[in-house]
């Protein structure tokens, strides 16, 4: 019974087998989309892969790695460290952390105090007890920097303090600045993160108004040495000045109008000397100014008024004109012709031009005055050494004291009927001046072969010194040599002064370098001091047998040889 058993067993067996092998090898008769059994029935599911098997190894999560090398950063705040939440453990593999490589001094817990900056820690990868790796972790703690914010040195607004890589703010606080000064903004790009301490500076601009001062201040005062351009016309001080210093402004000789503020308890000594010009103050202040007062510095000595109101100085044509008691006074022009031809008249009136109204004008090469003027003042031309000619009109009856001075180029110059005065070295000093002409209608002057002599031929005035001549005999009827009249002559060598003359000016003969020889009669009883200075190579011939009482003890200042008793 058993062995039957056990063969129908094997025929079961046997069956299966065979159908599965026809099952699978009969290619052409299954349905390639159907994946069911000839008899319907669906396959058994395939097991799925098994998974790859868990490497032993140690990975970081945020640090990035290089290698074994491995950085992070960390904000200000992260004093403690812990590296188990930061660190990846896989299948077998430990880690220690040690503070060397090691591994001598490790960290059993893992956690680490963290110091501003970089702070170097070791990781050893270890596997079964053996380690596979050693990474060294840097890991850096942002610094907090200080940015600073100062103006000339000094700090201005509250410091900040801002964590590394992050961004300082521009500061909204205002601060004060040093007077004379605008705050124009800071002298760095926010948009950059900050690395390091800061130190920012202010960017300090230097006002408008104080750009032509020379000066020093604080937050609190404010002191006025002097002027870059000298040539200024009008100033008005600023109103947080509190003091103008020791001759801040002299010789400003352009200068005609000056408003002084309520801030200026100070005026320095001489302060506006030699401000001629300076005909009108504005005052403002407590200072109590007076006109022809030396006290403030002067600035009052030569003003015709000092108001608090508006400036009465009019720009008339780019020709500045002031009216005082009823007198039109033209100061100056500030426009850029070279040629001059000035106005008809002011206000339908006439004029004078005031002292120094065109003082040391370079530029100017022709004046063309109208017959509305009447007064020439003193330094009117004075060192105008581009003008080659001026015409003066039959108008003017006065022509100042040095109203003509080393106008270096001036070839001639016409005196009109109505001249009645000319004062000394009004035409000193002009170098190229051939010809001096006076009318013959004029009752107080008149002309010898192109030089000034009084109407009466006594006083001779002005030697015209451009003239190349090499010799010179004064005129018989000469009894004074004026001040200054052969003054910088360098064509001549020898003048015979005749018995005529008794007296000779100051610096009469003054810097005649070409001067050989002088015969000085024996009725001179009067030299002035330095009428030889300079002449290096004369030698003196004087009929007098010694030094007459009335002879300034400067007479021969340059101790030029003297041939006393001298015959002829």
């Amino acid at each position: 019974m058993k062995k039957i058993l056990l063969i129908f067993a094997l025929i079961l067996t046997l069956s299966a087998a065979c159908f599965a092998f026809t099952a699978c090898g009969d290619d052409t008769q299954s349905n390639p989309g159907d994946n069911s059994a000839d008899d319907g029935t669906k396959p058994e599911p395939q097991p799925e892969p098994k998974p790859e098997p868990e490497k032993d190894e140690i990975s970081f999560k945020t640090f990035e790695v290089n290698g074994t090398d491995v950085y992070g950063r960390v904000s200000k705040d992260k004093e403690i460290f812990e590296f188990t939440n930061e660190i990846k453990v896989s299948g077998k593999a430990k880690y220690v952390v040690a503070l060397d490589a090691l591994g001598m001094q490790t960290v059993a817990t893992k956690t680490v105090a963290l110091n501003p900056g970089d702070n170097i820690f070791y990781v050893i990868e270890m596997v079964d007890d053996e380690a596979t790796e050693v990474y060294t972790v840097v890991i850096h703690r942002n610094e907090v920097y200080e940015v600073s914010f100062v103006a000339e040195d000094v700090i201005a607004v509250e410091t900040q303090y801002i964590e590394e890589g992050f961004f300082a703010t521009a500061p909204t606080a205002n601060f004060t600045t040093k007077l004379g000064y605008d705050f124009v903004g800071w002298d760095f790009d926010f948009t950059k993160p900050i690395t390091g301490d800061v130190v920012v500076k202010a960017k300090i601009e230097m006002k408008d108004e104080m750009k032509n001062c020379e000066f020093t201040s604080t937050t609190t005062t404010c002191v006025i040495a002097g002027l870059k351009d000298k040539t200024v016309t009008e100033l008005v001080i600023p109103d947080y000045v509190t003091s103008i210093g020791y001759r801040a402004f002299w010789g400003c000789t352009s200068l005609t109008s000056v408003t002084i503020p309520n801030s200026v308890t100070s005026i320095g000594e001489d302060a506006f000397a030699f401000c001629y010009k300076l005909v009108e103050i504005i005052d403002l202040s407590s200072l109590n100014i007076t006109k022809g007062n030396s006290s403030n510095g002067g600035v009052g000595y030569f003003s015709k008024e000092v108001h608090k109101g508006e400036s009465k100085i009019v720009n008339y044509n780019d020709y500045l004109f002031y009216t005082y008691d009823g007198v039109n006074y033209l100061l100056g022009y500030v426009g850029e012709d070279t040629a001059l031809v000035f106005p008809e008249s002011y206000n339908g009136k006439n004029y004078e031009i005031y002292k120094y109204a065109f003082y040391e004008r370079k530029d100017i090469t022709s004046v063309t005055i109208p017959d509305s003027v009447t007064s020439i003042g003193v330094y009117t031309f004075a060192y105008c050494t581009s003008l080659t000619s001026v015409t003066i009109p039959d108008s003017v009856t006065y022509i100042g004291e040095w109203a003509f001075l080393d106008c270096d180029h001036l070839t001639s110059v016409t005196i009109p009927d109505s001249v009645t005065y000319i004062g000394e070295w009004a035409f000193s000093r002009c170098d190229s001046l051939t010809s001096i002409t006076v009318n013959e209608g004029n009752t107080a002057y008149k002309s010898i072969d192109g030089n000034l002599y009084s109407k009466d031929s006594k006083i001779l005035i002005q030697y015209a010194i451009g003239k190349t001549d090499t010799s010179f005999v004064i005129p018989d009827s000469v009894t004074s040599i004026g001040n200054c009249a052969f003054y910088n002559c360098a064509s001549l060598t020898s003048v015979n002064i005749p018995n005529s003359v008794t007296s000779i000016g100051s610096s009469a003969f003054y810097n005649c370098t070409g001067l050989t020889s002088v015969t000085i009669g024996n009725s001179v009883t009067s030299i002035g001091s330095y009428a030889f200075q300079y002449c290096d190579s004369l030698t003196i011939y004087c009929e007098a047998t010694r030094n007459p009482s009335g002879w300034s003890s400067y007479w021969n200042s340059s101790d030029r040889p003297v041939v006393w008793g001298y015959k002829g």
